[in-house]
């Protein structure tokens, strides 16, 4: 009998089934599309940020904590370049996007005698790490801000190219393409090494780096006579939110727990990430650089808190979309309501009856509306960031189970309707 009621049911009342069916769907749609984005968006706005520059900065560990005139007085101690690919070996390797190191010295224009600050660096280096992976990183990965007129220097292609700050580029009416010889010191009496570059880019980033020259690292160490030496390094790296864990760590990793420390150690902490970069590099200390880093965990809060705000007011918008509809379609059906209760049907009965038809309605539903969701949450990572956004398929009970919730939520007025609904104020004649 209930079966049969159940038949008869859905076949009336089509259009406010169909209404229900359409609120549900598009309810499901919208929390598919924000629940898979939100499982992917952590990765892919870490990416996005790190466009803005590298959170991990890396010095020797004789240097740490003094002022920068200090550190530019050259203590003796460098990070030898050689250690630099063990970065890869660490335990978040595939978390670190990129890295690039500097030596930096002044250099003087042959011919002018004008003194220009010179930074060597890798531009694009293709890198052979310790695991026998080629790797090619540079501040071109880490400095994706800067505008370059011209175009990237290449240590394989032109070991010889450079960029120029704009600043200074203007100032000695340089363009792409001219050739600048530099030496180290035109005042020496012994003869000094001098080398031509020739001008690969000009770059406009707004800072410091305006009134600079970029050189290759190698040849910045060949000027300064320190092979494979450097002075600092910079790491992008992927990283969540610091908690209070990651606090209690940053004071003193040793103080904690057994537990506490492997927790620590084993989740992408920035903290954590340049612990572990001090244990590969040796002689180094590394440590977050905290505008970037901080920054970082701010927005993804926010996002967070974004995406469940939406998704709340998807929610509420569905359910009081149900809740008119369900308590329009009990409206139009009170009097069967009061016949089922004269002939004996329970409260319970006749509420199980209708939760069952849009209980049915809502898995449906739910699962054509995430399939709609799966193509806007594509639709969004290729728009917001270029890229497709992972499926999930967590998402999917998920989705059925909001959107069944949501349809209970919606129909509690419509089923307290029912169970105050009296036969005899129904079934009168008149």
């Amino acid at each position: 009998m209930f079966f049969r009621m159940m038949k008869q049911l859905y076949s009336q009342g089509i259009k406010e089934k169909m209404l229900i069916f359409a609120t549900i769907l598009f309810a499901a749609a919208l929390i598919t599309a924000i629940l898979t984005v939100s499982f992917d968006i952590g990765d892919k706005m870490n990416r996005e940020l790190k466009s803005y520059g590298a959170n991990i900065r890396v010095v020797p560990a004789v240097q740490a904590g003094i002022s920068e005139d200090q550190r530019s007085a050259k203590l003796g101690r460098y990070i030898e370049e050689q250690y630099i690919g063990n970065i890869k070996t660490i335990f978040w390797t595939n978390n670190i996007l990129g890295f690039s190191p500097y030596l930096s010295g002044e250099l003087t224009e042959v011919g002018t005698g004008r003194k220009i600050k010179a930074v060597g660096t890798w531009f694009q280096k293709e890198l052979s790490l310790p695991t026998g992976e080629i790797m090619v990183t540079g501040i071109k990965d880490l400095k994706k801000w800067w505008e370059i007129d011209g175009r990237w220097p290449s240590e394989q292609t032109n070991p010889n190219g450079i960029l120029v700050g704009k600043r200074l580029a203007k100032e000695m009416n340089l363009k792409t393409g001219d050739s600048l010889i530099l030496t180290l010191s035109a005042e020496s009496s012994e003869k000094s090494l001098e080398k031509s570059f020739m001008i690969d880019g000009i770059i406009s980033g707004g800072g410091e780096e305006e009134e600079q020259v970029f050189i290759s690292l190698e040849q910045m160490q060949d000027f300064l006579k320190l092979p494979g030496k450097v002075e600092e390094l910079e790491v992008s790296a992927l990283t969540v939110p610091d908690t209070e864990l990651a606090e209690r760590a940053e004071k003193n990793p040793a103080l904690l727990s057994e537990a506490d420390y492997e927790t620590w150690y084993c989740t992408a902490f920035v903290g954590a990430i340049a612990y572990q970069i001090e244990e590969v590099i040796p002689g180094t200390d590394a440590k977050a650089i905290r505008q970037i880093s901080d920054s970082e965990g701010n927005i993804m809060k926010k996002v967070e808190k974004l995406m469940f705000a939406f998704s709340l007011a998807a929610l509420a918008s569905a359910a009081l979309g149900i809740s008119n509809l369900m308590m329009t379609k009990v409206l139009e059906r009170q009097r069967e309501i009061g016949l089922m209760k004269a002939l004996g049907a329970s409260n319970g009965n006749i509420v199980a009856l209708f939760l069952v038809e849009a209980g049915l309605l809502a898995l449906i539903a739910g699962m054509v509306g995430f399939s709609l969701g799966l193509g806007l949450a594509q639709w969004l990572g290729q728009v917001v960031f270029q890229s497709f956004i992972t499926i999930k398929w967590l998402v999917l009970p998920i989705t059925l189970v909001i959107s069944v919730f949501v349809v209970v939520i919606g129909s509690l007025s419509a089923l307290r309707f029912i169970s105050r609904l009296k036969p005899a104020d129904v079934l009168h004649i008149g």
